[in-house]
């Protein structure tokens, strides 16, 4: 049945988009450890990349595959439907990267005092996850259509970009470096994507709502976990009030997630 379709398509999504983001992150893990040779840094390096990759990446998929059920049920939005199920995802996801870029310090003093020092990494890597997440759901959307030229130009873009970006800035600039290359990649294959599906409102809308959050976020003691929280709330706010997503569609993920969690645990 359909449940179970979306369900099928959603594991596959998630996979298939952990798997790329874990390359890409990887490459930039592997440069940062070649390029400077201290293990320490290159070990607090892959914790924020883990976070923003599952936290963010991860939930962004998943999401947005659970989002289709809702949008079945508007014909009006049959066009376009697998990125009208992004846009619901976002909704969810974008005040989260708020959370993980301005509660960054918070979160890896959660997993370990040793990598609080790499908040700065985290606040990065979690702009960076946006990207790349719409990029590989884009990705996702081109490959069913048996658009492989247009797949094989994203990827690309963000490698080569990647690779190169990285033999500049992590020599000058170490941890911050690797993620600032990981970021503006990802931002590059961002870009490359919408030059293939086309630039709608929505997206501006969203990435509006995602720099005020960040601002918003900036003066209460960046990194702490008050931080983070004004940030996510303020990008939850504007996101509303722009109207980029409603309420009902919020709703309906929540309800969603918590009948996939009971089934879960059933």
């Amino acid at each position: 049945d359909l449940h179970r379709l979306i369900r099928r398509q959603r594991q596959m999504c998630i996979r298939d988009s952990i798997i790329a983001r874990g390359a890409t992150w990887s490459v930039g893990t592997v440069l940062l450890a070649w390029l400077t040779g201290d293990p320490e840094l290159v070990g607090v390096f892959y914790i924020a990349s883990m976070i923003s990759l599952v936290l963010i990446g991860a939930i962004l998929s998943s999401l947005s595959m659970m989002a289709l059920p809702l949008l079945s049920s508007q014909p009006h939005r049959d066009e376009g439907r697998g990125l009208e199920g992004l846009r619901v995802a976002l909704g969810v996801v974008v005040p989260l990267a708020c959370f993980s870029a301005c509660g960054g310090r918070f979160l890896l003093e959660v997993i370990g005092e040793q990598y609080s020092s790499g908040w700065f990494m985290l606040f990065l890597l979690s702009i960076a996850a946006i990207f790349t997440g719409f990029a590989m759901y884009v990705i996702s959307e081109l490959n069913a259509h048996h658009k492989l030229r247009e797949v094989l130009v994203i990827g690309i873009v963000q490698l080569i970009s990647l690779i190169g970006l990285s033999l500049i800035l992590v020599p000058i600039y170490n941890g911050f470096g690797a993620s600032l290359a990981v970021l503006l990649s990802s931002a590059a294959s961002f870009i490359a994507s919408l030059l293939f599906i086309g630039f709608r409102s929505w997206i501006g809308k969203y990435l509006l709502a995602l720099t005020l959050g960040l601002i918003a976020g900036l003066p209460f003691h960046l990194g702490s976990l008050i931080s983070g929280v004004i940030a996510g709330l303020v990008a939850l706010a504007l996101m509303l009030v722009l109207k980029v997503v409603s309420l009902g569609e919020l709703r309906f993920i929540v309800k969603h997630v918590l009948r996939e969690l009971k089934m879960t645990k059933l």
